[in-house]
């Protein structure tokens, strides 16, 4: 059976495609926590090397299987271009690919400790209201609960480091070249209230890459929307 290959962002974990991939069928659907994140958080070395490193040994043949990278996750992007694996498609989620995306990012890395440990605490006391933030629809809390399991695991160093890398890999263009440098189908799909992304759409078109916009849906059109975003993953 061929594999789909889910790829959380920061900050999270795999519990967030729950809503997902039970309305899979034809393809095994692989989930794993990225180091730093979830169940796989103990002490690393928190860069993008080692956590394609750490992913990799999971897969085997990749020729027609289909690799998912919600937000942070498209910063491996370098890497898998480098792997020359073959994959027969790669969807981009919400995909962090040009400076205004990784704000965020940016923001965390520059904070000196106090402030950083502030926010940290304020994530893990509120992880449901962090999600919440960042959807469109409501949800029970239950199950909002589960969707934000990774708010409360996540490595604190980790978080500091893996932002600090993709604040840098969206501000010079290693995400966007090695998008120019894969041979794979490429679709980027956007949540359709999610604010105007008018340079990364330049960019995308620019470079013949199938834009879709998940109506109802923000930051996580998986969680929003599972419905049509599984429909453009597997059209």
């Amino acid at each position: 059976m061929h594999k789909i290959i889910f790829l959380h962002g920061l900050s999270l974990s795999r519990t967030i495609w729950n809503r997902l991939t039970p309305n899979i069928t034809n393809y095994e659907c692989i989930t794993p926590d990225l180091i730093g994140h979830g169940d796989n958080n103990k002490e690393r070395i928190f860069d993008f090397k080692t956590m394609w490193s750490d992913v990799l040994p999971s897969f085997s043949d990749y020729s027609e299987n289909i690799l998912v990278l919600h937000s942070m996750a498209s910063a491996l992007l370098p890497e898998i271009a480098l792997s020359g694996l073959k994959i027969k498609k790669i969807v981009l989620i919400e995909a962090n690919l040009i400076e205004q995306d990784s704000k965020w990012s940016k923001d965390l890395s520059s904070m000196n400790s106090k402030d950083f440990n502030r926010t940290v605490q304020r994530i893990k006391d509120n992880p449901v209201m962090f999600l919440k933030m960042q959807l469109s629809n409501d949800l029970p809390h239950v199950e909002l609960k589960k969707l934000s399991e990774g708010y409360l695991k996540f490595n604190s160093i980790a978080l500091k480091e893996i932002a600090k890398n993709l604040f840098i890999r969206t501000t010079n263009g290693e995400i966007q070249k090695a998008i120019s440098n894969l041979s794979s189908q490429i679709i980027y799909l956007r949540g359709g209230n999610s604010p105007d992304w008018n340079e990364g759409r330049r960019f995308l078109k620019n470079k013949e890459i199938q834009y879709i916009e998940i109506p109802n849906s923000k930051h996580y059109p998986m969680i929003d929307n599972p419905h049509d975003s599984l429909r453009a993953i597997l059209n």
